[in-house]
């Protein structure tokens, strides 16, 4: 049997993969995680494990990324017949197509069952049986991390260490003799493995693998602060991106408000330009009224000073007024007593003008001097009469 070519169609990270091998070898090459493994699961998966199995096997295959179901395509060489396989893993509705070029065309399980006897196995296995499917076939399959297994150390049923046995025994002991090209192929790989690693199976120190492996640990470093300043830039993107919700929101919300806030802050300026002459005017207004209380002060200080000065005319003019009452009265007295001298006895002629006079002077209080109708060329014997204040 010799594999020509297989598509697969959903599996895990392939949406549709399509490979053609070699008459000789074909290497598949490319970075962790690029699904290397998957196509070799893929391939002993579409031969032995039963299209319509159910279960871990059937979900392994399954692609977290893209729509579908798992489906794997062989095509190969067996019998002396180009053989096309075609199975869609579906479970209990999987789907198993066998034909080739001589027009055989099978589906079901005929075809399950022409596909078993082709690869020499007992049948296809089930989902029950997904504990054998790795060792099916198992000297053909050596996977990441099993290649320093024994292959015939687990249970004969699931190895089919039988029919292995008498096919070798059909075939004759020549077939298992080793040729020349494997005789220089087993000494090359010794020479590399003697290059690579020591007696004791460590790596080498300066050898090609441990560089290899140094820049697989630094790049494995570089990998991890990769990984976590990729964290962090998701982290700083969905913060990022929840802030500009978050601002779109509140521009959505507040950016009335802010348009009204605005609106009201250009007419507080407008008023502010109205109100500007009226704080003139108010400062002219204000510096009047300064100056007409400094005048009110300066008016009630002067009538202050009136009314002190009036008070102290009205004390003059009472005493004034009093001195005039006194010597009224004094020229009174004088007057009755010059009248009672001037009556001398026995001179009734002198005596009878001069008492008539001091009566005149007393009823119209004038002057006494002007009272006095004394002759011209006498004297009285008494200073002349003050003359009396004038009331009001």
């Amino acid at each position: 049997m010799r594999l020509r070519h297989a598509v697969l169609r959903q599996v895990r990270q392939h949406q549709h993969l399509e490979l053609r091998f070699d008459p000789h070898v074909t290497l598949i090459g490319g970075p962790n995680e690029a699904g290397k493994s998957t196509v070799v699961e893929a391939l002993h998966k579409g031969l032995f494990l039963k299209a319509t199995a159910t279960g871990r096997g059937i979900d392994d295959l399954r692609s977290r990324l893209h729509s579908g179901l798992p489906e794997v395509e062989i095509g190969f060489e067996a019998g002396g017949s180009e053989w096309l396989l075609r199975k869609r893993f579906s479970g209990a509705s999987g789907t198993c197509q066998l034909s080739n070029t001589q027009g055989v065309a099978l589906s079901g399980a005929a075809a399950e069952e022409r596909l078993a006897a082709l690869l020499g196995v007992d049948g296809a296995i089930e989902g029950r049986r997904l504990a054998q499917l790795p060792q099916r076939w198992a000297h053909l399959w050596v996977r990441q991390g099993e290649a320093g297994q024994n292959l015939l150390s687990g249970p004969a049923d699931g190895y089919d260490l039988e029919r292995l046995v008498q096919q070798l025994q059909q075939r004759g002991a020549s077939a298992t003799l080793e040729s020349r090209l494997d005789r220089l192929v087993g000494e090359q790989i010794q020479q590399q493995l003697d290059a690579l690693f020591t007696a004791t199976g460590k790596v080498k120190a300066g050898s090609p693998l441990a560089l290899a492996a140094e820049r697989v640990q630094q790049a494995n470093q570089a990998l991890s602060q990769a990984i976590e300043r990729q964290a962090q830039l998701e982290s700083a993107m969905e913060t990022l991106r929840s802030l500009a919700s978050r601002l779109q929101a509140i521009e959505a919300t507040e950016r009335p408000a802010l348009e009204a806030l605005r609106q009201r802050e250009a007419n507080l300026q407008l008023r502010r330009a109205e109100v500007q002459p009226l704080r003139q005017h108010c400062a002219s207004l204000q510096q009047t009224l300064q100056s007409l209380q400094a005048l009110e002060r300066q008016l009630r200080e002067q009538q202050g000073e009136q009314n002190s000065q009036r008070q102290q005319l009205q004390r003059s003019q009472q005493e004034l007024d009093n001195l005039g009452r006194q010597r009224s009265g004094r020229c009174n007295s004088r007057a009755a007593a010059t009248n009672s001298t001037r009556t001398w006895p026995n001179s009734s002629s002198i005596a009878t003008p001069w008492s008539a006079k001091p009566t005149s002077c007393a009823a119209t209080g004038s002057n006494s001097a002007n009272c006095s109708s004394r002759p011209r060329s006498s004297k009285p014997p008494w200073p002349s009469c003050p003359p009396s204040a004038t009331t009001r």
